[in-house]
């Protein structure tokens, strides 16, 4: 399995996680999020809500990745 953390292309913080589904492949998926990025990051986009991780997965954007990846919801935990 491979997964892809995206990060913004202005403030490189991490928008989300993207794991590979079968077909998927690693330069798809970060040349549809530079296609993405284009129009959706924190310079045009004030409210991160309206730019995310959910949104790139969906297909709304017409990127047609939603049958290449899944959103990988990622946990953190620190022991005390």
């Amino acid at each position: 399995m491979e997964a892809i953390t995206l990060h913004d292309k202005f403030t490189k913080g991490a928008v989300g996680t993207v794991i590979l589904k079968k077909n998927g492949s690693f330069s798809d998926i970060t040349n549809a999020w530079h296609k993405y990025q284009l129009t959706n990051n924190s310079k045009t986009i004030k409210d991160r809500s309206y730019f995310n991780i959910y949104d790139f997965v969906s297909g709304r954007m017409k990127l047609n990745i939603s049958d290449q990846c899944d959103v990988l919801r990622l946990g953190h935990y620190t022991p005390l």
